[in-house]
């Protein structure tokens, strides 16, 4: 069974490094983007299991992000922190 996916949308390269790293050393398969664009094209060709989602990015807001992904069948059920 493989790992579950974990998509960490984080601006701060240093938080986001440490998030991954630590998500990996428990098993799980992580990746990390620092943008909104980034996060919905991650999202739609990676297809987390779960997106860990800062709420303020440099290109755009989580928020609308989330709203984003919610809206779109291929996205929707993917879980959102």
């Amino acid at each position: 069974m493989p790992s579950p996916r974990v998509l960490i949308v984080e601006d701060d390269p240093e938080l986001a490094e440490m998030l991954a790293q630590s998500l990996q050393r428990a098993g799980l398969d992580a990746r990390t983007t620092s943008t909104a664009f980034g996060a919905l094209h991650e999202a739609r060709t990676w297809r987390p299991d779960v997106v860990v989602l800062d709420l303020v990015l440099p290109d755009g807001s989580g928020k609308d992000v989330c709203r984003a992904l919610k809206a779109e069948p291929a996205t929707q059920r993917i879980q959102v922190i």
